[in-house]
């Protein structure tokens, strides 16, 4: 096995190098050749200085991940870590690209520091779940202070080397030529007789007392009572690097650091780092190649099209946006330029490129005008037929290799690839609402859709900045079907004795931003009885129709399952009155208590993702976690639904679903699927590979 660590020794200057590509990660591997090269370093008596560097685009990004939660491995990174501080000889940390997490705690181990103004330094085990476990709560205050410390673990922003507060970290900052400055930077601690300064004693950043625990209050009020666990145990131990001697402090953080690593939490946050990365490899990966994209054709311009419009001439793009007359067309650009103007005031586009960037648009209301796009997004057509006759004109006016996407949840790809002669070029391109807020894009294959084609849309999402997740062309895709589920669960619940304000209520406790009502009166009323209706959930919207017969249309015509006014939403004593109606005519049912109605929806949501596991829509249970939280808001901190239903016991979801089935309601029935895992031990997270 090739070593992660190499050694070279120049003029009295030991060069250790990191060599773990592709981010130097402080696996088991290197940790070991890292101990064993600094042990050569230091009975070489010819050696009077070390540098520690990395190769490759970084120094070192942090911990390997997939050690968390297990057994520990000597050497054991806080130990290697104390090795290296405790080294007799100066030891300098040359930074460039980044120093993250276990990355950014073994510079601050080094006794120098030597960085590139443009490196990125950071603490991001917050999105974890945890805390910098290996000296960092107790290192970096020594240097900087509490406010500095606390800002960069508690958000885990990343911050350049150069900028700021940042600075006091490092002893030179170069623009470029990082080696030959820290070649020279050792030299000059031998001419100058310099010694060995540890972090562990320094007091720079505890001098100021008042002005350290006047930020731990600030933090401490800012988090609140009851918020996640990983901040509050990083203020914990800020606030001990001040009080505490170093070698205590040292152990009240790691276990701090024990604790956060076995909650549940950060196994979920965990899971969620492995299940994006996860959700890249696709099978079209392998034989597919992504073609040029160049000019981009959004055929519609409403909500989804000037979303799709905006977001890609802000990539660089050139778009061709049509629109079926002018009248139309001028309100699709008038929405457009709302959507850039409003991407300027949040700081996502510069007001110079906001002047140029409407050059890359062409407004049309001829589909001719896209034969030269390279990638066509169908946003237009409210149903089968309409979208069908678009994509057969589309057919006779594209180029050979354009890909042609529809951008509607349901639409059925194979289908809409018949009305073509380039079906491999067909497939869905589902941006979630708000097109420029949300991360997803549901990327649909239809049964003919071709390697090259779904690989040039993955990529095409990517550069948009979206995390591109694959699924079959089934109606609802992933999000759709597991919110029909979510609705479907929470319609019977209140059909049973519950009120949808306790339904909300529970779920938002349970994590969710808004509960199924909110929501639903946020989307639309017509809009999410079309998409139950799609999803096969059409037997139990008794109560949907009848409000919105009754003109309850959500938000937009200030009521829906609420009523709104200027001081927000309010419970309507009318909508009330009537589901008691409506109970009365089934029958009513118990009072679900909010442990049941939380257990129910996660059932329903985790029995839906389990049918398109096993009917293979989608390849992964953690592929399903990554759309629902970036595309449907699902607290990230529970993992996703098949990550929550894991944490929850299948045995006791599959058990709760049987007795909800007990009626002779299909909708509760427990999947195959749940009862084979059961049987055999395993869990959803066993699929993921």
């Amino acid at each position: 096995m090739a070593l992660t660590v190499g050694y070279e020794v120049d003029e009295g200057v030991a060069v250790l190098s990191l060599q773990n590509p592709p981010v130097n990660a402080l696996g088991i591997a290197l940790r070991r050749d890292l101990l064993a090269a600094f042990e050569t370093a230091l009975a070489d008596r010819s050696v009077r200085v070390i540098v520690l560097i990395g190769q490759g685009k970084l120094f070192c990004a942090g911990g390997d991940i997939s050690e968390f939660g297990k057994p520990f491995k000597a050497p054991w990174v806080p130990e290697l870590f104390n090795t290296v501080e405790q080294s007799t000889k100066p030891v300098i940390a040359a930074i460039h690209g980044a120093a993250l997490g276990g990355g950014m705690e073994l510079a601050l181990a080094c006794h120098y520091r030597v960085c590139e103004a443009r490196a990125r330094i950071g603490f991001p085990e917050v999105s974890l779940g945890l805390l910098p476990g290996a000296g960092g709560t107790q290192r970096a205050p020594r240097l900087c202070g509490a406010e500095t410390a606390l800002e960069l673990m508690i958000t885990g922003k990343s911050v350049a080397a150069g900028s700021g507060a940042a600075r006091v970290f490092f002893d030179l900052i170069v623009k470029e030529g990082l080696r030959e400055a820290a070649m020279t930077f050792a030299q000059r601690l031998v001419e100058k007789g310099l010694p060995v300064r540890r972090t562990r004693d320094a007091r720079n950043g505890l001098k100021d007392a008042a002005a350290y625990q006047t930020a731990i209050a600030k933090w401490r009020k800012r988090l609140g009572k009851g918020g996640a666990e990983a901040p509050g145990e990083i203020l914990r131990c800020v606030e001990a690097a001040a009080l505490l001697p170093f070698d205590v402090g040292m152990a009240f953080e790691r276990a701090a650091f024990d604790t956060l690593e076995q909650s549940e939490t950060s196994r979920a946050l965990r899971h969620v780092f492995f299940a994006e990365n996860k959700v890249a490899k696709i099978p079209e990966a392998k034989a597919g190649h992504a073609r040029a994209l160049e000019q981009i054709g959004v055929i519609g311009g409403g909500t989804r099209g000037a979303g799709l419009v905006a977001l890609s001439l802000m990539a660089g793009f050139e778009v061709v946006l049509v629109e079926k007359d002018a009248p139309s067309l001028a309100r699709a650009l008038t929405r457009l330029r709302r959507l850039l103007d409003r991407a300027v005031s949040r700081g996502q586009l510069s007001a110079l490129r906001r002047d140029g960037i409407e050059a890359l648009l062409h407004g049309k209301t001829d589909m001719v005008a896209l034969s030269e796009a390279d990638l066509v997004i169908v946003a237009a057509g409210g149903d089968a037929l309409e979208q069908g006759q678009i994509f057969a004109q589309l057919d006779a006016v594209v180029k050979d290799g354009a890909v042609l996407a529809s951008a509607s949840p349901f639409a059925d790809i194979g289908a809409l690839a018949e009305r073509t002669g380039c079906a491999e070029d067909v497939l869905g391109l589902h941006f979630s609402l708000p097109t420029q807020m949300s991360d997803l894009v549901e990327v649909a294959v239809g049964p003919a859709s071709g390697a090259d084609a779904v690989v040039t849309a993955t990529t095409f999402a990517r550069k948009l900045g979206k995390v591109p997740v694959r699924v079959l062309g089934v109606p609802g895709r992933i999000g759709g079907r597991l919110m029909a589920a979510y609705q479907a669960a929470a319609d019977r619940l209140v059909m049973s004795g519950a009120l949808p304000q306790e339904v909300d209520r529970a779920m938002r406790r349970w994590g969710m931003a808004l509960g199924p009502y909110q929501l639903a009166d946020v989307m639309g009323l017509e809009r999410v009885l079309a998409r139950q209706e799609e999803c096969g959930h059409d037997r139990r919207v008794a109560l949907l129709r009848a409000l919105i017969k009754d003109g309850r249309l959500g938000r937009k015509t200030s009521k829906g399952w609420y009523r709104y006014d200027a001081d927000g939403g309010r419970v309507d004593p009318e909508v009330a009155a009537m589901i008691a109606s409506l109970r009365g005519q089934t029958g009513g049912g118990s009072f679900p208590d909010e442990s049941d109605i939380q257990r129910l929806c996660l059932a329903a949501m985790a029995n839906e993702g389990a049918r398109m596991v096993e009917e293979g829509h989608v390849m992964r249970p953690g592929d399903i976690d990554v759309a629902m939280i970036r595309g449907f808001a699902f607290p990230r901190w529970r993992g996703g639904p098949m990550q929550a239903a894991d944490s929850a016991g299948l045995l006791s979801l599959r058990n709760l679903l049987r007795t909800c089935a007990q009626d002779g309601d299909a909708f509760w029935r427990p999947v195959n699927l749940l009862d084979d895992l059961i049987k055999n031990g395993r869990h959803f997270s066993d699929l993921n590979g």
